[in-house]
């Protein structure tokens, strides 16, 4: 067991071989690295983070301060490309929380902005590449998406915190083709998350 290690999100699996395993995770503002016996193995300070991936290059894809997408050399600890959603493709001046990313095998990444209520896929160079609004409710940059990830049919399935429904879009129309309720089993909502 990790010792002095209060592990507050696991975030991504690495597989190594057979039989030796990583785990990558947010951690008391660090990323750390922890092989199979739970020895943290690589660290660096890193603040709160709802969505992490390791690229095949060994280099990690997360976000900072909730509005950027980073990938981080883990050898130099250094960022090696980023894309700041607040200041790009016409979200100047807007409110916008990210907290969901996924990489996609094109070598573009899928990012849910939050606030502008958008699912967006952008090239390395930060050129926005397709658009596709979301549906929300009850709008709230820190509220609207938690995780979301684009299928493997294209689609687009998404966690709306503050609307307390998960809803599956349409990848080319942006219609919403399936939907569930997240029920509170008869307790009353409450503030915040």
């Amino acid at each position: 067991m990790m010792k002095n290690l209060s592990l507050l999100v696991v975030t991504a699996f690495l597989s190594l071989s057979a039989s030796a395993h990583e785990v990558l995770l947010g951690a008391e503002g660090r990323l750390v690295r922890t092989n199979e016996a739970g020895d943290v193995i690589w660290e660096m300070p890193w603040g709160g983070i709802h969505d992490i991936h390791v690229l095949p290059s060994g280099n990690v894809l997360t976000v900072k301060d909730f509005r950027e997408v980073v990938e981080i050399d883990p050898e130099s600890e250094g960022i090696v490309w980023s894309y700041n959603a607040a200041e790009s493709n016409g979200n100047a001046g807007k409110r916008v929380e990210v907290h969901a990313i996924q990489p996609l095998e094109s070598g573009h990444v899928f990012i849910a902005e939050s606030g502008p209520a958008r699912f967006i896929e952008i090239d390395r160079d930060g050129k926005l590449l397709k658009a596709i609004p979301m549906k929300v409710d009850n709008p709230n940059a820190h509220r609207d998406t938690r995780l979301a990830r684009k299928l493997p049919n294209g689609n687009y399935l998404a966690c709306h915190e503050g609307d307390g429904a998960v809803r599956e879009y349409d990848g080319e129309s942006g219609e919403v083709v399936w939907e569930f309720a997240v029920p509170m089993f008869g307790k009353e909502a409450k503030g915040g998350h």
